[in-house]
């Protein structure tokens, strides 16, 4: 039995693994080649029992081609072991029918010969493509009021996570250090107000401070693509900048 590994991106690798029925193994050596190009896992096995009695096995697999060099009987002797999530292929030499019907199973056929292009359309078509699907941009809301001693308050109130900040920490977040608590903590009371009292004229309902009586300042709400134009940029790259 021979194997490889490989990777396509936008494919699903659980399911990237094909099984090759054959008769004689050096007969294949082509078509699994090709399979291994493109970056598919393959297996070629001559032991058609212990597979065909294994469901387990079986169902390791996604896509199952039968060799032109396995018997018509034998062929439609396996087939119906088959479930029906297995994607099967008939490889044939010669003209080719598109399809073959085998017991209630209509069955894809392919050339013996088939190129390494023909093949990645074969097998692309039973490997789905996984679409990654953009995220919308978020909405960037403007606030047209807000300065930067604002926006750094909003920050430090911001990188609490949703927990409430004392009055004093969140004063040496905007101010730093070195800074009079007693001047700072009326002039930051009086900040608050006036945030929440712009968000009230913006009709901004969803964003605002609550004051946590006892313990200081908490922030409720997203403040994600806050945009203020009065100090351009965003919140997240002007909150943090010095003051002046």
């Amino acid at each position: 039995m021979a194997r490889t590994e490989g990777r396509v991106n936008g494919i699903d690798e659980s399911m990237k693994r094909i099984l090759i029925f054959t008769q004689n193994i050096l007969n294949e050596k082509e078509i699994q080649q090709n399979i291994q190009r493109l970056n598919y896992e393959v297996f070629v096995s001559e032991s058609l029992s212990d597979f065909s009695t294994a469901k387990e096995i079986l169902d390791y697999f996604s896509v199952i081609i039968m060799s032109e060099t396995l018997s018509n009987a034998t062929t439609e002797q396996l087939v119906p072991k088959l479930i029906e999530d297995h994607h099967i292929l008939i490889k044939k030499e010669g003209k080719l029918e598109e399809r073959v019907v085998i017991g209630h199973r209509t069955i894809r056929t392919i050339d013996a010969k088939i190129s390494l292009e023909e093949l990645r359309e074969v097998l692309i078509s039973f490997f789905p493509v996984k679409t990654v699907v953009a995220e919308e941009p978020k909405a960037r809301r403007e606030f047209p009021s807000l300065n930067r001693l604002d926006m750094k308050v909003l920050a430090g109130l911001e990188m609490q996570n949703g927990h409430a900040v004392s009055r004093s920490d969140l004063c040496g977040l905007v101010w730093g250090s070195d800074y009079k608590i007693s001047s700072k903590l009326s002039q930051l009371s009086i900040i608050v107000k006036r945030i929440n009292q712009k968000f009230a004229a913006e009709n901004i309902q969803d964003v605002y401070i609550d004051t946590i009586w006892g313990v200081g300042y908490k922030l409720v709400g997203n403040v994600d693509g806050i945009v203020a134009p009065t100090a351009p940029g965003t919140f997240e790259n002007l909150a943090f900048e010095e003051f002046e």
